[in-house]
Protein backbone atom coordinates (compact mmCIF):
# COMPACT_ATOMS: atom_id res chain seq x y z
CA UNK A 1 0.00 0.00 0.00
CA UNK A 2 2.68 2.52 0.78
CA UNK A 3 4.22 1.53 -2.35
CA UNK A 4 1.06 2.80 -4.21
CA UNK A 5 1.13 5.91 -1.94
CA UNK A 6 4.49 7.35 -3.65
CA UNK A 7 3.53 6.23 -6.52
CA UNK A 8 0.54 8.29 -6.91
CA UNK A 9 2.26 11.05 -5.36
CA UNK A 10 5.14 10.30 -8.09
CA UNK A 11 2.37 10.80 -10.77
CA UNK A 12 0.57 13.89 -9.35
CA UNK A 13 4.58 15.16 -9.00
CA UNK A 14 4.75 14.69 -12.46
CA UNK A 15 1.80 16.24 -13.59
CA UNK A 16 2.10 18.75 -11.91
CA UNK A 17 5.46 19.75 -13.65
CA UNK A 18 3.84 18.65 -17.31
CA UNK A 19 1.05 21.00 -17.00
CA UNK A 20 3.69 23.73 -16.36
CA UNK A 21 5.82 23.21 -19.55
CA UNK A 22 4.92 24.30 -22.72
CA UNK A 23 6.18 21.58 -24.58
CA UNK A 24 9.40 22.19 -25.79
CA UNK A 25 11.42 22.25 -22.66
CA UNK A 26 14.25 19.85 -23.52
CA UNK A 27 12.84 17.41 -20.20
CA UNK A 28 9.15 17.36 -21.51
CA UNK A 29 9.46 14.22 -23.54
CA UNK A 30 11.25 12.71 -20.97
CA UNK A 31 8.33 13.53 -18.04
CA UNK A 32 5.67 12.22 -20.38
CA UNK A 33 7.25 8.81 -21.22
CA UNK A 34 8.28 8.59 -17.39
CA UNK A 35 4.64 9.02 -16.41
CA UNK A 36 3.66 6.52 -19.01
CA UNK A 37 5.39 3.73 -17.62
CA UNK A 38 4.82 4.75 -14.13
CA UNK A 39 1.39 4.45 -15.16
CA UNK A 40 1.38 1.54 -16.78
CA UNK A 41 3.36 -0.21 -13.82
CA UNK A 42 0.99 1.08 -11.30
CA UNK A 43 -1.99 -0.06 -13.68
CA UNK A 44 -0.21 -3.65 -13.40
CA UNK A 45 -0.08 -3.84 -9.86
CA UNK A 46 -3.51 -3.37 -8.89
CA UNK A 47 -4.84 -5.87 -11.56
CA UNK A 48 -2.76 -8.32 -10.07
CA UNK A 49 -2.81 -7.98 -6.44
CA UNK A 50 -5.65 -4.77 -5.73
CA UNK A 51 -8.19 -5.87 -7.31
CA UNK A 52 -7.71 -9.52 -6.68
CA UNK A 53 -7.85 -8.49 -3.20
CA UNK A 54 -11.37 -6.56 -4.03
CA UNK A 55 -12.54 -9.89 -5.76
CA UNK A 56 -11.78 -11.99 -2.72
CA UNK A 57 -13.70 -9.29 -0.49
CA UNK A 58 -16.92 -9.21 -2.71
CA UNK A 59 -16.65 -13.10 -2.36
CA UNK A 60 -17.10 -12.91 1.45
CA UNK A 61 -19.78 -10.54 1.33
CA UNK A 62 -16.92 -7.73 2.30
CA UNK A 63 -17.88 -5.37 -0.14
CA UNK A 64 -20.21 -4.67 -2.70
CA UNK A 65 -18.61 -4.31 -5.97
CA UNK A 66 -21.61 -3.08 -7.90
CA UNK A 67 -21.76 -0.24 -5.61
CA UNK A 68 -18.32 1.14 -5.66
CA UNK A 69 -18.67 0.43 -9.29
CA UNK A 70 -21.28 3.11 -9.28
CA UNK A 71 -19.44 5.19 -7.28
CA UNK A 72 -16.44 4.79 -9.57
CA UNK A 73 -18.27 5.82 -12.26
CA UNK A 74 -20.34 9.03 -10.33
CA UNK A 75 -16.48 10.49 -9.77
CA UNK A 76 -15.23 9.57 -13.16
CA UNK A 77 -18.60 11.92 -14.20
CA UNK A 78 -17.27 14.26 -11.19
CA UNK A 79 -14.01 14.26 -13.29
CA UNK A 80 -14.37 14.51 -16.72
CA UNK A 81 -17.04 18.07 -15.57
CA UNK A 82 -14.21 19.16 -14.30
CA UNK A 83 -12.11 18.42 -17.62
CA UNK A 84 -15.24 19.83 -19.55
CA UNK A 85 -15.00 23.15 -17.69
CA UNK A 86 -11.17 23.63 -18.00
CA UNK A 87 -12.04 23.24 -22.16
CA UNK A 88 -10.19 19.28 -22.27
CA UNK A 89 -11.60 17.27 -24.96
CA UNK A 90 -13.53 14.62 -23.07
CA UNK A 91 -13.83 12.62 -25.93
CA UNK A 92 -10.45 11.39 -26.16
CA UNK A 93 -10.30 10.33 -22.49
CA UNK A 94 -13.63 8.06 -22.70
CA UNK A 95 -13.47 4.67 -21.25
CA UNK A 96 -16.43 1.97 -21.29
CA UNK A 97 -17.18 0.63 -17.98
CA UNK A 98 -19.58 -1.97 -16.97
CA UNK A 99 -22.65 -1.23 -15.46
CA UNK A 100 -25.02 -2.41 -12.93
CA UNK A 101 -25.57 -6.34 -13.60
CA UNK A 102 -22.66 -5.98 -16.36
CA UNK A 103 -20.06 -5.92 -13.88
CA UNK A 104 -20.50 -9.98 -13.30
CA UNK A 105 -19.84 -10.46 -16.55
CA UNK A 106 -16.79 -9.35 -15.83
CA UNK A 107 -14.10 -11.94 -16.40
CA UNK A 108 -12.51 -13.69 -13.35
CA UNK A 109 -15.49 -12.40 -11.62
CA UNK A 110 -18.07 -15.05 -9.64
Amino acid sequence: MDEGIVEHQLAGTLILDILGMTGREEMFKSKVHVLGEETMHHIDEEDARLFEAAKQAWKRGRIDLVELGDRLRARREELYDRLDAMGRDRDQLEVEMPVGDEIEELPGLP
